[in-house]
């Protein structure tokens, strides 16, 4: 038997994975206009990207992004489930802008920054 659960959308018959702590996140930071930082988590960090920069006319978009135009994904860290990825994205979003700057720039940063605040063991960088 899988470990999987399957619910009916409550908008269409269409059949999705619910178990989200199966499902792999990201978190990520985005350098945009100005020199300016934003974090966030998706399941699919190339795709979040493109609809943070309104491409094919994507309105799903952060309202921050809409304002200050995406330029390119910096760093990108990988995580067992949403949970995860949350806890990582809400530490990342209390650091300053020149703690961020050095964890992009170096990711023997991370430990330093996140020791006994998140396990260090479950996250590894992707970007």
């Amino acid at each position: 038997m899988s470990n999987y659960k399957i619910k009916k959308s409550s908008k269409s018959s269409t059949l999705r994975d619910v178990d989200l702590k199966l499902q792999v996140y990201y978190v990520y930071i985005l350098q945009c206009e100005g020199d300016i930082l934003y974090t966030g988590i998706a399941t699919d960090y190339k795709r979040r990207f493109d609809e943070h920069s309104n491409v094919n006319g994507s309105k799903k978009g952060a309202k921050f992004t809409k304002s200050h135009k995406p330029e390119k994904i910096v760093a990108v860290w990988k995580t067992k489930n949403r949970s995860e990825a949350s806890k990582l994205e809400s530490r990342i979003k209390q650091l300053d802008k020149s703690d961020k700057l050095l964890l992009i720039g170096d990711n023997k940063y991370f430990k330093g920054y996140f020791a006994g605040l998140v396990d260090c063991r479950k996250y590894r960088r992707v970007v």
